[in-house]
């Protein structure tokens, strides 16, 4: 029950925090080609939701790691002896969203304005972008306790890391959860 609340709670926050910042981009962009400060503004008051669902978001997702680790500590070997490549990606990833959220947000005045703007603009696409990769790494590691690639006849797996990320359910799950991220959010 744990791990399965602590994953629901990550997923549902996971789902707000990618989101946002994506409707915060395109409304800042909207602000910069009408030049039109309302939207600057509005875009700025939908970033300050993401601050805190981003650290429950963090919280709970360290919550899931331990609890993964303490009640599935097989599993845990057995996917990161597949996916170690991708949980280093995913831990640096994670610090680039990090500090791009807080540049994005607590920059959001001192970059208002000028070729700052776009200095603004392009910290929330890497923001964005680190969002997305995020949720792509973690649905490969999902997708394969489904589907799994790279897998023997009998039960030992022989492929790469590729093999393990690009399973069956692999792209259909990014783009599902990509639009429903969006839909949530």
């Amino acid at each position: 029950i744990a791990v399965w609340l602590a994953a629901q709670l990550h997923l549902w926050f996971a789902a707000f925090v990618l989101a946002v910042p994506i409707f915060v981009l395109v409304i800042e962009f909207i602000g910069v080609y009408t030049g039109n400060d309302r939207y600057d503004e509005m875009a700025y008051e939908f970033i300050r939701v993401s601050m805190t669902a981003y650290s429950v978001t963090a919280i709970t997702g360290g919550v899931l790691l331990v609890s993964l680790i303490v009640f599935y500590p097989d599993l845990m070997k057995y996917l990161s002896g597949i996916f170690a490549p991708t949980m280093l990606l995913y831990a640096l990833l994670f610090f680039v969203e990090t500090g791009a959220l807080y540049l994005y947000y607590y920059g959001w005045h001192s970059m208002r304005r000028g070729s700052l703007k776009r200095v603004h603009l392009g910290v929330g696409l890497v923001l964005n972008g680190a969002g997305t990769s995020l949720m792509i790494i973690a649905n490969a590691w999902v997708t394969f306790m489904m589907t799994p690639s790279g897998v023997g006849p009998s039960g030992i797996f022989d492929g790469n890391v590729w093999h393990a990320v690009n399973n069956h359910l692999w792209s259909p799950m990014n783009l599902h959860r990509f639009i429903a991220n969006i839909a949530y959010g």
